[in-house]
């Protein structure tokens, strides 16, 4: 697990199993995946593995991040950590903090060292963005 902001980590489903104390907040984003939340925020959104991830599931859970982050401290969790938490991550970063892509793949791979964003991210953020500003 890795602190990517200091109310955000990203990591592997094994860490969410038994997540430290300071994680009080659980986004899934395994479509295989499921974790007992122990009485901790817990949020589902069924990404597939290595695949784009589609712009309705990617800005559910870039809104549930930022409608929780303020109050708690997220791990966000997938399979091993390298693809799909880091691409939610990245957009997180990008659609709310106003982060430019490269930076905020720069940003999530300086914290995490093995992140593969997941295909076509960069193009489903330009619909995350535009959701968002729609009021999603």
């Amino acid at each position: 697990m890795d602190w990517i902001l200091d109310g955000l980590a990203v990591g592997r489903y094994a860490e969410a199993r038994e997540p430290p104390e300071e994680v009080d907040a659980l986004l899934c984003v395994a479509a295989e995946k499921e974790v007992d939340p122990r009485g901790r925020p817990y949020h589902k959104v069924p990404m597939a593995d290595m695949q784009p991830i589609p712009a309705e599931q990617l800005t559910e859970a870039v809104v549930w991040i930022r409608d929780h982050i303020a109050g708690h401290r997220i791990l966000v969790f997938c399979n091993e950590g390298v693809g799909r938490s880091p691409s939610v991550a990245v957009a997180y970063l990008c659609a709310v903090r106003g982060m430019g892509f490269g930076a905020a793949v720069e940003h999530v791979a300086a914290r995490r060292p093995y992140v593969s964003t997941l295909p076509g991210l960069i193009t489903t953020l330009r619909e995350v963005r535009e959701r968002l500003a729609r009021g999603r």
